[in-house]
């Protein structure tokens, strides 16, 4: 929950005009924890199951820009390939694997308590 809580951050400060408003949903039993989804007006932009890993935030930025305005240039966020800043990582870039680890009731209503979150 707390890198989800930081990503609707990011997403929230780099599209102030465009978005209004993110939701978090945390998984609740029986629900598997781990769920990581991104939609943006019902289209699915990033499913962590279907990617295998959790996203960088540039990647979800890229994502929700091609969605919203494919030609908003995204600063630091965008990757320059061949002298075009069009989004697409080089194929050739090794993808670090992040495992992402799940947490019992009672770590969660901790970490929950320590944010003042209810």
């Amino acid at each position: 929950m707390l890198r989800s809580g930081w990503m609707a951050q990011e997403l929230l400060t780099t599209f102030q005009e465009e978005l209004n408003s993110i939701s978090l949903l945390p998984a609740r039993p029986p629900l598997p924890g781990g769920l990581f989804t991104v939609t943006l007006d019902e289209k699915v932009v990033w499913n962590r199951k279907e990617e295998g890993r959790f996203p960088e935030p540039k990647e979800v930025k890229q994502r929700i820009r091609d969605v919203l305005n494919p030609d908003r240039d995204l600063g630091h966020s965008d990757v320059v390939v061949d002298g075009n800043s069009n989004k697409k990582e080089d194929e050739n870039v090794e993808k670090e694997v992040v495992e992402v680890e799940e947490m019992d009731d009672d770590d969660a209503a901790e970490m929950r308590n320590f944010f003042g979150v209810a």
